[in-house]
């Protein structure tokens, strides 16, 4: 995937930058990164935020977790939740 087609889909999503450089999603919703390289295929999911660096993708989950990808091997972008509507939360109220 070639940045121009990242930073377009980013938009897409309503992504805001943090003070560190992180692509922020909005609350509630998701991405899932779909990778290969050389017949091996990565999938990474729940992602709340990206960094990019040169040719690296930073990229940290809902857990907290970091995965660092190279962009040219990804191939498609999923985004789970809704951009614009409220979030509804447990409970009452």
């Amino acid at each position: 995937m070639i940045t121009e087609h990242l930073e377009a889909i980013l938009k897409k999503f309503n992504t805001a930058v943090d003070e560190e450089g992180w692509d922020v999603l909005p609350e509630g919703t998701h991405l899932t990164l779909y990778a290969g390289r050389q017949g091996a295929p990565l999938v990474v999911g729940r992602i709340v935020a990206l960094r990019r660096e040169g040719a690296l993708l930073y990229t940290r989950v809902a857990g907290g977790d970091l995965f660092i990808l190279e962009q040219s091997d990804l191939f498609a972008l999923g985004m789970e939740g809704k951009v614009g509507r409220s979030v509804r939360r447990a409970g009452f109220g």
